[in-house]
C-alpha cells in the first residue's frame, strides 16, 4: 500500500523464522526415525513455501500493477494462507497433544517409579527387621540355654546336656560348658570310686579287727585258764 520496501524486511525475517523452527523439527523427527510425522513437515514446508511466494508476487503486483492487479491475486494468496493456517492448526495440534501425552507417560512412569521405591523400602525395612531378629535369636538364644546349663551346674544337676550347634563365640561358649560338665562328671565319678575303695577298705579293717579283738579275748582266756591251772 505503501510501496515502501522496507516491509518486505519484516516479512523475511519472519519467513526466516519459520523455515529455522520447521528446520528443527525436521532434525528432531529425523532423529526420532519418524517418518510420517517427517512426511507432514515436508508438506508444511511446502506450503509455506507456496504462501511466501505469493505473498510476494502479489506485493510486486500492487506496487508494479496497481489495486487491482493486487486485489486478484490476494484472492489466490488467501486461499493459500487458509490452506496453511489449517495445516498449521492442525501440526500444532498433533504437537501438543504428543507433548501431552509424552507428559502423561513420564507422570505414570515417575508414579511407578515412586511406587517400586516405596515397595522396595517397606521390603528392606521388613527384611531389615527379620534379619535383626535372626539375629537377635541366633545370639540369646544360646546364650540362654548357656544359663540354664550354667544354673543346672550350679544346683549340682550333673545329667544337663548342652547342645552346641555353631562354631561362632557363642557356640565356642556352649562347648567349653560341655566340656566343664563332662569333667565334672568324670571328677564325680572318680570321688565316687576314691569313696568306695575307702569304704571296702574301712569294712576291711573294721572285720580285722573284729577278729583280732576276738584273737586277743580267745588269749585272755587262755591265760586265764592257764593261770588258774598255775594257781
Amino acid at each position: 500500500a505503501t510501496h515502501d520496501p522496507e516491509g518486505y524486511k519484516d516479512a523475511e525475517k519472519a519467513a526466516g523464522d519459520f523455515k529455522g523452527g520447521i528446520t528443527r523439527f525436521k532434525e528432531m523427527f529425523k532423529r526420532e526415525k519418524n517418518e510420517a510425522a517427517l512426511r507432514e513437515t515436508e508438506e508444511l514446508e511446502s506450503a509455506f513455501n507456496r504462501f511466501h511466494e505469493d505473498g510476494k508476487r502479489m506485493a510486486d503486483a500492487y506496487v508494479k500493477d496497481g489495486r487491482e492487479a493486487g486485489n486478484r491475486i490476494m484472492q489466490e494468496f488467501d486461499k493459500t494462507a487458509e490452506m496453511l493456517t489449517q495445516k498449521i492448526s492442525a501440526f500444532r495440534k498433533a504437537q501438543v497433544d504428543e507433548a501431552d501425552a509424552n507428559s502423561q507417560a513420564v507422570v505414570s512412569a515417575v508414579n511407578k517409579v515412586q511406587t517400586v521405591l516405596l515397595a522396595t523400602g517397606i521390603f528392606a525395612v521388613l527384611l531389615s527387621i527379620f534379619i535383626a531378629g535372626f539375629i537377635t535369636r541366633s545370639i540369646t538364644f544360646p546364650l540362654s540355654e548357656g544359663v540354664g546349663a550354667a544354673r543346672r551346674l550350679s544346683e549340682g544337676d550333673l545329667t544337663v546336656n548342652v547342645e552346641v550347634s555353631g562354631g561362632d563365640e557363642t557356640g565356642q561358649l556352649l562347648m567349653a560348658m560341655r566340656d566343664m560338665a563332662e569333667k565334672l562328671k568324670n571328677v564325680v565319678a572318680d570321688v565316687k570310686t576314691a569313696s568306695d575303695n575307702v569304704a571296702s577298705g574301712s569294712q576291711q579293717l573294721s572285720s580285722g579287727a573284729e577278729q583280732l579283738s576276738q584273737g586277743t579275748t580267745e588269749q585272755a582266756a587262755s591265760a586265764e585258764e592257764v593261770s588258774s591251772s598255775v594257781e
